[in-house]
């Protein structure tokens, strides 16, 4: 497990998250991870941290956090989940 870098902390709904010093975007036991086809939308949904491949983020400035494999940036959407979406520093759903 990594360790908590000094990266802003993210509230959401009654988890804390944190991005950690080897690039995950986690809670206690659970990491985002980015589900979806190539040409299809594709969702930030929360796995167990030791399933699948690792996945890593990057927290830009001013404030966006960017799936690196995909180039996408974590959209809060209105109806309270997240999606990935192009990267727009303007964006209130994205800091």
């Amino acid at each position: 497990m990594g360790n908590i870098t000094d990266a802003p902390r993210i509230r959401y709904l009654p988890v804390t998250f944190a991005l950690t010093r080897d690039r995950r975007f986690r809670s206690l036991l659970r990491c985002i991870v980015i589900k979806g086809s190539i040409s299809g939308d594709k969702m930030a949904t929360m796995v167990g941290c030791n399933e699948g491949d690792k996945e890593t983020w990057t927290h830009d400035e001013p404030g966006v956090l960017k799936h690196d494999l995909t180039g996408l940036c974590l959209e809060i959407i209105r109806e309270g989940g997240l999606r990935m979406s192009k990267c727009d520093v303007t964006s209130h759903r994205q800091d």
